[in-house]
């Protein structure tokens, strides 16, 4: 919301804790350079001398980052031909094992945070994903197999 005086940030200081007044409050405020911008609303105030406040929040235009897909590609095959080489399953830990939960979860099987820990819920998401992808037997192992499909599915 705008200010009529150009301000588009407020404070809201409804939660004050105990032993203090709204007036206490106010004055508290006031000697911060925070001023009551609504007569009818105590709570309501903005700052207004706020010189070097926000000098963190302004920034120079920045260029869109360049992204390079063919690079991601490439890192989730070379971690899908380490998968088919070891397969990742309960108690399997790392960066394959954080991007198969990221991918689960993208395709709308929880597994949780993914956190690059094979657990019960990366376990119980894999079945899922696997009972609802035909070819794949519903084992709860991530082999290469179960890998392609993950990155091949564009389920929501």
């Amino acid at each position: 919301m705008v200010q009529d005086c150009g301000f588009g940030y407020a404070v809201d200081l409804r939660i004050t804790g105990r032993g203090l007044s709204t007036d206490d409050v106010a004055r508290i405020a006031k000697g911060y350079g925070i001023q009551q911008t609504v007569p009818s609303e105590w709570w309501h105030f903005q700052p207004r001398n706020s010189d070097g406040w926000f000098e963190s929040l302004i920034k120079e235009e920045e260029e869109e980052p360049i992204i390079d897909w063919i690079g991601i590609l490439r890192y989730i095959a070379h971690l899908g031909n380490e998968v088919a080489l070891s397969p990742l399953r309960k108690g399997s830990r790392g960066k394959a094992v954080q991007f198969a939960q990221q991918r689960l979860g993208t395709l709308g099987f929880d597994v949780g945070t993914p956190d690059g820990v094979f657990g019960r819920k990366t376990r119980g998401g894999t079945i899922r994903f696997q009972r609802d992808t035909s070819g794949l037997v519903a084992d709860g192992v991530i082999g290469g197999k179960t890998w392609q499909r993950m990155w091949e599915s564009n389920r929501p």
